[in-house]
């Protein structure tokens, strides 16, 4: 318990503080996450947005070498994964985003809503794969990887671990949302909320193939390709139904990885 807690102080602490200094300030003056006026993030963002999601490594691995000091690369899932677990990961978040972009396009044509793709952020999935490919190592290594190890002392229920670990890294971005409303532009109150039952889901999901791959590279795949192809600019119009409603963190997306792991559930079983 001593670790868990001191990962969790010392990782929400100097997170909160860097992005009060850091990131706050240049997300509020690019206005980025206001995705009807700025649909692309200038490179300044990116650069700091990488390098807070290493935060849970870099604390994850300090924690580990106090207080653990176990087989390193069995502890943080560190190990390849075969062809067969990589197929099933890749499936689980393409199914996600069939179904949601399924969705969207039913919903679009049954209601008549008017809607804008930007073509640039399509072309640029590529280039956001490599990238999301390394900082999402950082991220899964801390949420996946140390915090599930440790919370997994105390019980082995996939649902309650999902909820814990989806509720934790959901507060990790709380300061993102309520301050320069990321992900939930004009709904921070009620973004925190949907944030947190989606973060829940996703979790549970990337466990379902951790539990069957016992590798990492499972998640970080997931959550490498979740951020990349969610990067892609299908708005609906107007705003306010888009960042609740319809994103792939609003109600269209916790409804469509309620789908995809009822059906990965079925096929991993």
């Amino acid at each position: 318990m001593k670790s868990l807690v001191l990962y969790l102080l010392i990782l929400f602490l100097i997170t909160y503080v860097y992005d009060f200094l850091f990131l706050i300030p240049i997300l509020n003056k690019y206005q980025v996450n206001n995705v009807f006026k700025n649909p692309s993030y200038p490179l300044t963002v990116v650069v700091l947005g990488v390098i807070r999601m290493f935060f849970p490594l870099i604390v994850a691995y300090l924690v580990f070498f106090i207080f653990i000091r176990k087989n390193f690369k069995e502890f943080f899932f560190y190990r390849r994964i075969k062809p067969k677990d990589f197929m099933y990961s890749l499936f689980s978040i393409l199914l996600f985003f069939l179904i949601y972009y399924s969705l969207v396009l039913v919903l679009v044509m049954v209601f008549d809503l008017k809607s804008e793709i930007f073509l640039g952020s399509v072309f640029l999935v590529p280039l956001a794969i490599l990238i999301n490919f390394f900082a999402t190592f950082g991220e899964e290594t801390g949420w996946r990887g140390f915090l599930y190890r440790e919370l997994s002392k105390y019980t082995d229920n996939l649902v309650i671990l999902s909820i814990v670990i989806g509720i934790i890294w959901a507060f990790w971005h709380f300061p993102l949302i309520l301050f320069t409303g990321f992900n939930y532009y004009n709904h921070r109150i009620l973004g925190c909320l949907l944030f947190m039952v989606f973060c829940s889901g996703f979790t549970y999901l990337m466990l379902l193939n951790l539990e069957r791959s016992r590798s990492l590279l499972s998640t970080i795949v997931m959550h490498d390709m979740f951020n990349s192809l969610g990067s892609i600019e299908f708005l609906i119009f107007p705003g306010s139904l888009y960042y609740v409603v319809f994103s792939p963190v609003g109600l269209l997306g916790i409804f469509s990885m309620l789908l995809t792991i009822l059906i990965v559930r079925k096929c991993i079983s």
